[in-house]
């Protein structure tokens, strides 16, 4: 019996472990910690483009990684009353050190909507969490709401 808990402590404890990323240490939010910038448009009457630029020096997640535990650039459309469907984004590049794709500069989403001119004006909300490269720290998500110009 004794040797049952020992082997389950253990495996939990390799469990947590496997969790904390290799350069990527969580940090406690800070009101200077940097984020991306981010902007929205409509495309005409069926398109809708969001711009993200990453600042210099740190990198955004493009898909949760091999462990499914990071948070990719993601968005929200409910404010819109829309559901607008994701038709390019950037390829990014894929980093062995984090074991996910991420987006490094500047890169472009485009989303297919009926009517998407009459969104104009409405809010999208956009999640992101970027991490510094120099210093292997990676900021707690951010979700900034844009408005569809």
């Amino acid at each position: 019996m004794i040797k049952h808990k020992f082997a389950f402590a253990a495996a939990f404890a390799l469990l947590l472990a496997g969790l904390v990323l290799p350069g990527c240490k969580p940090e406690r939010p800070r009101p200077d910690a940097p984020h991306p910038e981010v902007s929205a448009r409509v495309l005409g009457e069926t398109g809708l483009e969001v711009l993200v630029a990453v600042p210099p020096g740190h990198h955004a997640y493009l898909d949760r990684g091999d462990m499914e535990a990071l948070i990719p650039i993601s968005f929200d459309w409910a404010q819109t009353g829309a559901s607008p469907t994701l038709s390019a984004r950037p390829d990014g590049e894929r980093d062995e050190t984090v074991g996910a794709t991420v987006l490094r500069g500047a890169g472009r989403f485009v989303f297919e909507s009926a009517a998407s001119a009459a969104l104009r004006g409405k809010t999208v909300r956009v999640q992101s969490q970027i991490c510094n490269e120099e210093k292997g720290v990676c900021y707690r998500p951010t979700v900034q709401e844009i408005e569809l110009l």
